[in-house]
């Protein structure tokens, strides 16, 4: 590492080391030896050995995985960490330990690793990693369950075809989801199963609407969004995402009232289920900015922005994408406003 980055350290022993990536580490501690390269070339540079003790104990999460058999060269005895549920601070940090229960209960202790693994790095708009790794996860399902999680990943991967811009190619893998869910509600299960796999048609059919939106298909749109509002569960924190789907289509629509009343709506409820740091709350908020940047409330939509900027800047690695469209959005409000110095500062 850089020598300023290393004094910075050595002046901070005891105090926390925040990793908004994901850590590459070993068990052998030769391997990592032999990464440093002692430096040499590099006057500017430090050859830092990190000794990383976890007690795994104490752990509720899976803040890391052995990845040695997934990886192309074995005897480097792999072992990758993940920012998003970085429990490895202390408990003394207490935004930072209510993002990681979270995460730690809705992704990674309820699904498999991979799974867990892809959506965090969808969450960190690492969409081609996300999908290598949904795709690793489909190649070795056990034909006993294969159906219905390969509906729900490949509606993952549908996701990713939709954050890319690939509308028709995240279309299809939707609809290829809704009926083999359709399929799979013929068959006699016990009603909590049953249950679930209704909410997870729901959350298709909402994806779809998102993609008649982009399509300016606005009333198929708001078809769909009612009948995902029909089949996941009540006050579910999923539900918000159509919230905040019907909110944009009445943007489109120029209803920018209804449009503000449903991303409201979504707020309160991901307020009260959510932590404070969350991506998804910051996200909201950029929306009702947009709203009111929309119709011209400049002050209450560069409010909105700088929360939103303010929760991604904690939550998110600096490279992700959100923090540059927030960055923009509120340079605009700047321009709009007359103020061109600010947007440069």
């Amino acid at each position: 590492m850089h020598r300023d980055e290393f004094e910075n350290l050595k002046e901070n022993v005891g105090e926390l080391i925040s990793i908004n990536a994901f850590f590459s580490t070993t068990l052998q501690s030769q391997v990592a030896l032999n990464f440093t390269d002692n430096g040499f070339g590099r006057p500017d540079y430090e050859s830092v050995l990190f000794d990383i003790h976890v007690d795994c104990c104490s752990l509720s999460a899976k803040p890391f995985g052995n990845v040695q058999h997934l990886s192309f060269i074995k005897d480097e005895y792999e072992i990758l960490f993940c920012h998003v549920v970085l429990e490895l601070s202390n408990d003394e940090n207490i935004e930072l330990k209510g993002l990681v229960e979270h995460f730690s209960k809705y992704v990674v202790e309820t699904k498999s690793t991979l799974l867990a693994l892809a959506d965090v790095l969808t969450e960190m708009g690492k969409y081609e990693k996300a999908r290598h790794f949904s795709e690793l996860f489909l190649s070795g399902l056990e034909p006993l369950i294969q159906n219905q999680l390969a509906c729900v990943t490949q509606s993952n991967i549908g996701l990713l075809d939709y954050h890319e811009g690939h509308y028709e190619k995240a279309m299809q893998k939707y609809e290829t989801g809704v009926s083999m869910q359709l399929i799979q509600q013929t068959v006699e299960l016990p009603s909590d199963e049953h249950d679930g796999r209704r909410h997870n048609l729901g959350l298709l059919y909402n994806n779809i609407g998102i993609i008649y939106i982009h399509n300016a298909k606005y009333d198929e749109a708001l078809n769909f969004f009612q009948k995902a509002l029909d089949h996941i569960f009540d006050n579910h924190i999923d539900i918000t995402n159509v919230f905040s789907n019907i909110a944009v289509l009445y943007c489109y629509k120029c209803e920018y009232q209804l449009a503000l009343e449903y991303s409201e709506k979504a707020l309160t409820l991901e307020q009260d289920t959510l932590p404070k740091n969350h991506p998804q709350l910051a996200s909201t908020h950029l929306k009702i900015g947009g709203i009111h940047h929309q119709i011209g409330n400049y002050d209450l939509a560069l409010k909105c922005y700088q929360i939103a900027d303010e929760i991604y800047r904690t939550a998110l690695s600096p490279d992700h994408p959100s923090l540059a469209i927030v960055k923009a959005n509120i340079g605009m409000i700047y321009i709009d406003k007359g103020d061109f110095k600010s947007p440069l500062k």
